[in-house]
């Protein structure tokens, strides 16, 4: 069944083209052999008309000496003939006056001539039939000669649709089939050679700027990869800047809130010393007031 399965470019443009040719070729034989036909009806009328014509004039001066032996001899010349399937010579009440010498039961053309003498008198009459062999014979013979040309024309033209499918169609296929695969397996570098303004040679121009256009796109793609290492880099590097950044001002912060802490214990302490140091100024004060009392 593989055989008859479309599944090559060559199958499937060969078998139409195939069957076309037999269905044209037998078309053509068929018309050339319906007017080979056509020919050979009117040559064998043409041949009926004028062996009778022949034989009526040959037949009246035996008729004439009533030599009905001769009319015979006349029949029997006649039936050599492959054609003739019969002939026959009849008195004028149509009585034969000649041996049957029928080949077939059916005759293709029947001629009947009646025959007169000099004065006018009717003689008798001739009847000839002839078959349809010869017919037959040459549509046999053109048969089998349409059928050798179909044979040979169908192998020829097999033979030669498979050598110019194959150069022309097959071969530039497989080709961009292979360095399609080149390329799909990742070698950007093949190249198709293209020759050529036929559909092939575009689908190569086509398959040859998609490798170019995925170089391209790899090539940006490696860039932009590149671009973004280089960026997480520098990101990496300002978040631990920003790390240590954040951690510094960590460490000042509580730094400062020391220093505020013992600040505030300085004051909280100045002011109980001020306060002492009020307390004794009014003690001073009040001494000083006492000394002066007792001075006075």
């Amino acid at each position: 069944m593989r055989m008859f399965a479309f599944n090559t470019v060559q199958k499937k443009f060969a078998v139409p083209m195939l069957i076309l040719t037999v269905l044209l070729l037998s078309l053509l034989g068929i018309f050339m052999a319906i007017n080979n036909i056509s020919a050979m009806k009117q040559m064998l009328k043409s041949k009926a008309n004028s062996t009778a014509d022949f034989m009526s004039k040959v037949s009246i001066p035996s008729y004439a000496n009533f030599d009905y032996a001769a009319l015979d001899n006349i029949v029997q010349e006649a039936a050599r003939d492959p054609e003739v399937d019969f002939a026959i010579f009849y008195d004028p009440e149509k009585k034969p006056l000649t041996k049957e010498t029928k080949k077939s039961g059916s005759s293709f053309i029947v001629i009947e001539r009646k025959l007169t003498g000099e004065n006018g008198l009717p003689l008798g009459i001739l009847k000839i039939g002839f078959n349809r062999s010869a017919i037959t014979d040459n549509l046999r013979k053109n048969f089998i000669i349409l059928l050798i040309g179909v044979f040979a024309t169908i192998f020829l033209l097999a033979l030669g649709m498979k050598i110019l499918t194959a150069r022309i169609i097959v071969r530039p296929i497989r080709r961009l089939e292979d360095v399609s695969k080149k390329i799909a397996s990742g070698d950007l570098t093949a190249e198709i050679e293209t020759k050529g303004k036929d559909e092939i040679a575009s689908l190569g121009d086509a398959i040859n700027k998609m490798a170019l256009n995925l170089k391209g796109i790899i090539s940006n793609v490696m860039k932009s990869s590149l671009h973004v290492v280089m960026s997480a880099d520098k990101v990496a590097k300002s978040s631990n800047q920003i790390a240590l950044s954040a951690q510094e001002e960590a460490s000042a912060t509580e730094e400062t809130t020391a220093s505020m802490e013992e600040m505030s214990a300085s004051i909280s302490e100045v002011s109980k010393n001020a306060e002492s140091l009020a307390t004794n100024v009014d003690e001073t004060s009040a001494t000083v007031g006492e000394m002066a009392a007792s001075i006075e």
